[in-house]
């Protein structure tokens, strides 16, 4: 026992329980009843809910203050020991008169509790309302929270004369099977090591006001199988953090501000599937993140969901290394949150969506690298959120696409709902009205029945590298039935007059050519009524053919459409496709490239035109190969000559 220099000094605290203060006398002894050394007349007082630190005088020691084994610390007794604590184990015991107070039974080398190697670590309680004959209920100084400085003036891995660090922790030990609560009037908790498990048919519930903190090694995370009900308030949040964090719990490792908390201090708070009922309700979790590689990118995070129905709300997620959240397979409910600052790498999303059925809403993503991302999500619903100042982007979807409404926001490195997304099996989805617009990154793929509609007042704009489009193709359907060109506007990243400015940059203008717009290829079908697409046809080299419609072997049907300031041509149709089309207009079709710039191109296909309005394009129509056309109501239009 002892300090690893000198195993002589050694010490012994009490702690008094009860709500008043004890006042020793002759008949309180500490003894050893294995050989009666040490032997300890007990005199003084100990205060309510206090310390009483006993150290053990040595053979020709004098001077308490230099000489004792907690030097920075005054004892209430300094007194001999005999021949000291036996490194093998004691039979302590601590009396009263003929009766027994406390005891520490026998135990082979006490059991394994405290060490007298690595800088030696004392022997603690984890409980000190239980009785010290409980060996489970007894641990070793976890070295991060100390009190005390030895004789050599090096700190102590002990707490004399303060709470036990091991008290600090969640359990005695690295999982709970029971029912716990965490009160807030025992003070702020440890995470006490690096794969702490809430069991399956255990239950963790938390006080409001209590504060957690993590294994400061930064591998720590709590894993929840069973329940975790953690429901603070208001006034009164549930705090996760890290170690190092003394803006909530305080100092926690007394360092001032030598150390400050940073992302990735710890890993996450990991809901597994098998916890079922579980609510995290106005809390906070702050500076986790941190992974190992090979780690996946959604387990990434501070906050992992996994095929797990719990509801999040009124809380904050903040300063992940990476993912704020991860919901995984998840049917979470995820409603009033803050999701802010997690913002330290070049992907690090708020919120990651993949798969599951989560219902997103009346959150707000603030200062992420990315507000939200959904990767085959379409059960999701995402609704009513607030996207502001998040860096690269607001929100990007990934494959298929959720619900996604009344979605809105100001600031963001891109203002819009970026789709990402090859749509190749049978399915439907629907883009509903966003304040945000949605933004066509790159392609955008339909086939194998799927069928993509629109509600009206939907904005989507071609993306900033000019490559994106709609392509149609192999049983692909886009259908809509609207009634007025303003009902859905296809446009370009850089048109402000609808949508907003997505990338904040007022001083730039649409243009011609600026995406390449939609593309119906054999197979494809578009039934679309009530529309306008401007600023397509980009040209994308030798053998593309020009168009802010390009049909290619498929079909269109098209009404009540307005078609304007396209590259070349407005509408293009060659290789045996169909065009049906009805009261709409076709204008202002005058930038060529390698042919003249017509408002309807047709080539070795079939047209039908009625009750359409020409006007400002270099020529309406232009008519090659061996191609139908009727033309019922048009006016009186100009015709490309051969």
């Amino acid at each position: 026992m002892g300090t690893p220099d000198h195993p002589e000094d050694e010490w012994i605290e009490l702690f008094n329980p009860t709500s008043r203060e004890i006042t020793f006398g002759d008949s309180w002894v500490l003894y050893s009843a294995s050989d009666n050394s040490p032997h300890i007349n007990l005199t003084g007082t100990i205060s309510a809910g206090g310390y009483y630190l006993i150290e053990r005088k040595n053979t020709d020691e004098e001077d308490e203050a230099s000489e004792s084994p907690v030097i920075d610390i005054n004892a209430d007794l300094w007194v001999g020991f005999g021949v000291g604590l036996n490194n093998k184990g004691e039979n302590l015991k601590l009396i009263r008169a003929s009766t027994t107070i406390d005891e520490v039974p026998y135990c082979y080398n006490w059991c394994a509790k405290g060490t007298t190697y690595s800088g030696g670590r004392s022997m603690e309680k984890f409980d000190p309302l239980s009785p010290s004959s409980d060996w489970a209920n007894w641990g070793t100084h976890n070295t991060f929270l100390k009190n005390g400085v030895s004789v050599d003036g090096a700190l102590l891995n002990a707490t004399p004369g303060a709470k036990n660090s091991i008290s600090y922790q969640i359990a005695n030990g690295d999982s709970i099977n029971t029912k716990t609560v965490l009160k807030k009037s025992q003070g702020t908790y440890l995470v006490p090591s690096k794969f702490f498990t809430v069991k399956s048919g255990a239950e963790l519930t938390i006080e409001p006001g209590v504060v957690i903190k993590f294994h400061p090694e930064g591998g720590s995370r709590i894993n929840v199988e069973g329940v975790i009900n953690a429901e603070g308030s208001d006034d009164d949040p549930i705090i996760f953090t890290s170690f190092r964090d003394d803006e909530y719990g305080g100092d926690f490792n007394g360092d001032a501000t030598t150390t400050a908390p940073a992302p990735g201090d710890y890993r996450s708070i990991h809901i597994t599937s098998s916890s079922v009922g579980s609510v995290l309700d106005n809390v906070i979790v702050r500076y986790g993140g941190r992974f190992f590689t090979p780690t996946i990118t959604s387990q990434r995070t501070s906050l992992l969901v996994e095929a797990n129905q719990i509801e999040i709300k009124n809380s904050i997620i903040e300063h992940s290394l990476v993912n704020g959240v991860s919901l995984i397979n998840s049917g979470a409910e995820f409603k009033n949150n803050i999701i802010r600052f997690n913002n330290n790498d070049a992907i690090a999303v708020g919120v990651l969506v993949e798969s599951g059925s989560p219902v997103i809403s009346f959150n707000k993503f603030e200062n992420n690298t990315i507000g939200l991302r959904t990767i085959d999500a379409s059960d999701s619903i995402i609704n009513s959120n607030e996207f502001i100042d998040n860096t690269t982007k607001a929100m990007e979807i990934f494959g298929l696409i959720p619900k996604i409404n009344l979605n809105y926001g100001s600031g963001n490195g891109i203002e819009g709902i970026l789709i990402s997304s090859n749509l190749l099996s049978a399915g439907a989805s629907t883009l509903e009205k966003n304040d945000l617009p949605y933004i066509l990154n790159d392609t955008v793929s339909l086939g194998g029945g799927f069928v993509l509609s629109f509600e009206p007042g939907v904005v989507i704009k071609g993306d900033k590298s000019g490559r994106s489009r709609f392509t149609v193709r192999d049983g692909g359907k886009i259908l809509y039935n609207g009634s007025s060109a303003d009902d859905v506007v296809f446009t370009s990243f850089y048109d402000d007059t609808i949508g907003g400015d997505v990338d904040n940059s007022p001083d730039l203008t649409p243009k011609f050519g600026d995406w390449y717009g939609i593309e119906i290829l054999s197979g494809g079908f578009v039934d679309i009524s009530g529309f306008t697409l401007r600023y397509a046809g980009k040209w994308g080299g030798i053998g593309e053919d020009l168009g802010g419609i390009r049909i290619k072997g498929g079909e269109a049907i098209i009404r009540n459409a307005l078609i304007e300031n396209n590259y070349q041509y407005g509408i293009r149709i060659i290789d045996d496709g169909i065009l049906d089309m009805i009261d709409s207009t076709i204008k202002d079709h005058v930038e060529q490239k390698n042919s003249n710039a017509v408002g309807i191109k047709i080539n070795s296909s079939i047209v039908s035109l009625e009750n359409i309005i020409f006007s400002n394009n270099k020529f309406d129509i232009g008519i090659a190969g061996s191609s139908t056309i009727s033309c019922v109501n048009c006016g009186e239009y100009t015709t490309e000559e051969p």
